[in-house]
């Protein structure tokens, strides 16, 4: 789901509208590569807003931000980064020593705090999410409940911040989180860069989205094994529900019922990937965030590039490496390149891609050329 392109008002705020007061953040670029926001969201695209990586429901507009009871004091002293960090990530969340706990943090004191430990401890039941935490605590990963944002949640690479609307509910809450430590992992190797083609732009943004949502699907499953049940009933009970379906008709078949972690688990987690791109919804709500994109991209100083990078199977199957398992290099699966992943555009996103990208204007930027 991940990034922003460059600096302007949209993408300072990862796609989102910024709330009166609120400052919008700034990310810079870097020899190319966007500083990346993974954002989950109760609707699709409202206002006209580019929302960066987010998973959408269909035919849902901009939700209500639900509060969960008055706001925890604010806790002395200094967030547990360097101070420019620290600083960032105050104008972000409001009373953030207060709503944001690293993921290393061992003695919680707010009552935000220990909401938010208490969703860590739960996560370190499955063996996929302790995985994804450790990986998270090498990255010195702030997990922060956010009272202002109209978004589900949300991973700030550039901040290394994980944010979730403090509203949710807890089985919400361990969903979206498992999705967005998901995403924690393919930053900076898998951001979206300036230097690869449209199309390869697209590709690399639904695979990210599809593996983080699959591992998600893994990580539900496996707490519900642990007895933590609630989360799988609502994976099940919500849009991405059918990802579930495919996960647990793998596990039904007879050898599914291996320790956690067996290699059914990743067969089914690459069905739940697979399945990912089986909605035509999904495909075009992040088809049109990377266009968006790519026109913040083209009105920046740089401006859009012939291509330098070329997308490959072979990078592609990165995503998918979770510590010593890979889910995207089982044997019978399809090449990520495969049309089946690439897919058409949606009439509507290819009609604006071709405005953003004029190939009579960018010499090189094919719109037919897939890699």
């Amino acid at each position: 789901m991940t990034a922003t392109g460059a600096e302007s008002r949209e993408s300072e705020t990862g796609g989102a509208l910024p709330r009166p007061g609120r400052r919008p953040l700034r990310q810079a670029t870097r020899d190319g590569q966007a500083a990346p926001i993974c954002l989950l969201l109760a609707g699709l695209l409202f206002a006209g807003a580019a929302f960066i990586g987010l998973v959408a429901e269909p035919g849902a507009g901009r939700a209500a931000i639900a509060d969960s009871g008055p706001q925890a004091a604010l806790a002395q002293g200094t967030l547990p980064a360097g101070p420019k960090r620290s600083r960032r990530i105050r104008h972000h969340i409001e009373n953030a020593e207060a709503a944001c706990l690293p993921v290393t943090a061992e003695a919680p004191e707010t009552r935000q705090q220990h909401e938010i430990a208490s969703l860590i401890r739960d996560l370190r039941h499955s063996a996929q999410a302790a995985e994804l935490l450790r990986a998270a605590a090498g990255r010195n990963v702030i997990v922060c409940l956010d009272a202002d944002t109209p978004l589900l949640a949300y991973y700030f690479s550039g901040l290394r911040l994980v944010g979730l609307r403090r509203g949710l509910d807890r089985a919400e809450r361990l969903i979206y989180l498992s999705h967005e430590l998901a995403h924690v992992p393919q930053h900076p190797a898998f951001s979206d860069n300036r230097y690869f083609a449209p199309q390869d732009l697209l590709l690399l943004r639904r695979v990210r989205e599809a593996a983080a949502e699959a591992t998600a699907t893994r990580i539900a499953w496996q707490l519900a094994k642990a007895g933590v049940t609630e989360v799988w009933e609502a994976k099940l009970a919500g849009v991405y529900g059918d990802l579930a379906e495919a996960f647990e008709n793998v596990m039904e078949q007879p050898g599914g019922d291996q320790p956690n972690g067996g290699a059914e688990e990743l067969r089914a987690t690459r069905a739940a990937f697979d399945r990912w791109f089986a909605k035509s919804w999904r495909l075009d709500t992040y088809d049109r965030m990377t266009v968006d994109h790519l026109a913040r991209i083209a009105a920046d100083e740089l401006g859009l590039v012939p291509p330098r990078l070329r997308l490959s199977h072979g990078m592609l199957v990165g995503i998918g490496r979770q510590g010593g398992e890979n889910f995207l290099t089982l044997p019978g699966g399809r090449r990520l390149t495969d049309p089946f992943y690439r897919g058409p555009l949606s009439p509507a996103n290819a009609r604006d891609l071709e405005t953003v990208v004029d190939p009579t204007a960018n010499d090189g930027l094919d719109l037919n050329a897939w890699s």
